[in-house]
């Protein structure tokens, strides 16, 4: 047996409200029965703050090793993320299973018979491979970036700890291990 709460508030915000005049909305407002005689003033902080600033700590890696070590987590990120991204792009649903097995008739000999139904496929398959192999950043993109982020991280003063540092390197080295946990294997 199901009973209703005595306070609820669906039951409360549903019943009818009294409108009230703009003079009796400002005096529902207004403080009553104060007494200023009774206030007393704040009290002082029992601590004051340091006039001295706090010398500025030395980063554990400098700025640009910084920025070489995000310019990598970028790029691990993107070689191991971008080539199933644009598998799933290039090949939506049945496409991807007849890729493959073109795929396999392809490498399997060396003058394949390929059908008009199969040639769109294979373009589709050489423009997966070259958008495939310009994902890893080149020496001269590292060249270009590195240079820059390191300055906005020094004129920023953006500093990771020693626990982001870690998480960041231990992440590029253990995530590639770890992403064949995910991926299908049909």
């Amino acid at each position: 047996m199901k009973t209703e709460p005595e306070n609820d508030l669906f039951k409360i915000l549903g019943e009818e409200t009294e409108a009230k005049t703009e003079q009796e909305t400002q005096e529902s407002f207004e403080p009553k029965n104060i007494d200023q005689n009774n206030f007393s003033p704040e009290p002082e902080p029992a601590f004051s703050p340091s006039p001295e600033p706090e010398p500025e700590q030395e980063p554990i890696l400098s700025f640009e090793e910084q920025a070489k070590l995000y310019i990598a987590f970028i790029d691990n990120t993107g070689q191991l993320f971008l080539p199933a991204m644009y598998r799933k792009k290039i090949f939506p649903g049945e496409l991807l299973g007849k890729m493959e097995a073109i795929k396999a008739k392809v490498e399997a000999t060396k003058n394949p018979d390929i059908s008009p139904d199969e040639a769109p496929i294979l373009k589709r398959l050489e423009l997966y491979r070259n958008l495939v192999e310009g994902v890893p950043f080149t020496d001269s993109e590292i060249e270009l970036l590195q240079p820059p982020l390191g300055a906005f991280l020094k004129k920023h003063k953006m500093t990771s700890g020693p626990e982001i540092l870690l998480m960041i390197a231990a992440g590029q080295v253990i995530v590639p291990r770890l992403m064949p946990l995910f991926m299908k294997f049909d």
